[in-house]
């Protein structure tokens, strides 16, 4: 196993791809300041080939995940975005709002009343406002909505 390969795989596990870079060309950078400087033990013979080793791999590892990153970051909302968004009458029960959750696979659902957003219920918002005050039964999704939603 190349010496810096497990130290990589620690960033993009703890930092994402991402940090994972950007720790990489910082630490790749100071590698490379510190060899090139006479008072770092760097540059001196018992160490320089451990460090010029790690810089070949920071550098190789660099040219391999360098297209990868640039496709994510050049990735837009439009991308990933859901266009058609089902909303839940204000009047809607609480019930009908959990299964519209369930059966959607999602945490959250939009409150709108005449085309206009209202609110959100939140899978959150059913528990602390219907279930945990035994209001099952009649609740309707304006009673347990987190309203004054800003967009």
């Amino acid at each position: 196993m190349c010496i810096e390969a497990r130290r990589i795989r620690f960033l993009i596990e703890r930092d994402g791809l991402k940090g994972a870079r950007v720790w990489v060309e910082r630490t790749l950078s100071a590698y490379r300041q510190a060899v090139q400087s006479p008072k770092s033990h760097a540059s001196k013979s018992s160490y320089r080939p451990l460090f010029e080793a790690s810089i070949r791999e920071f550098d190789a590892w660099l040219r391999r995940v360098s297209p990868q990153i640039k496709e994510e970051l050049e990735m837009q909302v439009k991308d990933i975005m859901t266009p058609e968004v089902d909303l839940i009458d204000p009047e809607a029960s609480v019930q009908a709002v959990a299964q519209k959750m369930r059966d959607d696979d999602v945490g959250a659902v939009p409150v709108a009343e005449n085309d206009r957003l209202v609110g959100m219920v939140t899978d959150r918002d059913i528990v602390l406002r219907a279930v945990a005050e035994g209001d099952m039964g009649g609740a309707t999704a304006r009673q347990v909505m987190s309203p004054k939603i800003l967009y």
